[in-house]
């Protein structure tokens, strides 16, 4: 049985994803534009999806793809 409780990231990956909520879940920005002036972020506690604009303090993380390894 397959169940959406806990954290929506893999924890193995990003074990001290937990270290980044502060009292409203663990919000990290996208790189997606939502409306112009705005951003997409992600909440990796509980699923969900808003948007807010730039200067809003928010987390990052950052992340790099494969195939700058393999270079």
């Amino acid at each position: 049985m397959h169940t959406c409780e806990g954290p929506k990231i893999d924890t193995r990956a990003f074990p001290d994803i937990a270290l980044s909520d502060f009292g409203e879940g663990a919000n990290f920005w996208t790189s997606t534009a939502a409306i112009p002036g705005t951003f997409y972020y992600f909440n990796f506690t509980d699923g969900s999806v808003d948007f807010h604009s730039a200067g809003f303090g928010l987390s990052l993380i950052l992340v790099r793809s494969l195939e700058a390894d393999r270079r």
